[in-house]
């Protein structure tokens, strides 16, 4: 299939899935798809991770619901000033160490009391200071994705009237969903902070059968090779490291 016609098959593809809103970049197999929505398409439940599961049967009051259940806040420019502060504070004030370093064991999902944590421990706490400073639990969601490299990774999602922002261990910016870069897999559910449901864009491409790998360059143009894969390998292709409970 040549790219002209790629573009154009995930162009309509991507007009299928979204409403008009502002477009955001999504990074699937090395290829940009246009994104028309600043919030997840959210599909049915999810496993939790199972180091999440296990957090909350060690602290359970870190997994209980907080404040009003709400769809989302409204964001301005104090709302979003706070944001950035809390993902700052975190972000400096915690050393990243992996879970087989500090613990001895992979996946152990922790509040980074000691200064030192990895990804998901950085959005634990980010999580439980919003909620200190007033947020409702129902609009900070743990989120797991999965970086170009393949590997796992989380971070918190903030659902607002403006878009679903993401705070990240990563980056000092906080940004719309789409402009991470990543593959969006499974989030904490609105109703429940236990609860996790799928984010349904990645299933809905492989139904399309479309998964792309960057092939040779020849003649120094980029080439893509187009791959059909069926729906439900693409649904099970979680992350590496962020294992769901079995």
């Amino acid at each position: 299939m040549r790219l002209s016609v790629l573009r154009a098959s995930l162009a309509a593809f991507a007009l299928l899935l979204c409403g008009a809103q502002a477009a955001q970049a999504q990074w699937f197999f090395g290829l940009a798809v246009q994104i028309r929505t600043a919030h997840m398409q959210l599909g049915g439940s999810a496993r939790a991770p199972a180091g999440f599961s296990a957090f909350c049967a060690r602290s359970p009051g870190e997994c209980r619901p907080v404040g009003a259940r709400v769809g989302s806040v409204s964001l301005d420019g104090s709302r979003f000033g706070g944001l950035e502060a809390v993902n700052a504070e975190v972000n400096n004030g915690v050393q990243e160490v992996s879970d087989l370093v500090q613990y001895g064991r992979e996946d152990y999902w922790s509040l980074p009391t000691s200064g030192k944590g990895d990804c998901e421990d950085f959005a634990l706490m980010k999580r439980k200071l919003l909620i200190e400073r007033g947020w409702p639990s129902s609009v900070l969601l743990i989120t797991v994705v999965k970086m170009a490299s393949g590997e796992g990774h989380a971070v918190l999602t903030v659902v607002t009237d403006q878009g679903d922002y993401v705070l990240d261990n990563r980056s000092s910016r906080i940004r719309l969903f789409g402009d991470t870069g990543y593959i969006f897999f499974s989030r904490q559910s609105q109703t429940s902070p236990r609860a996790w449901a799928v984010v349904e864009l990645n299933t809905r491409l492989a139904m399309a059968g479309i998964v792309t790998t960057p092939s040779v360059t020849m003649s120094g143009a980029s080439r893509v090779r187009v791959a059909p894969i069926a729906a439900a390998s693409a649904a099970a292709a979680m992350p590496v490291g962020l294992s769901p409970e079995r």
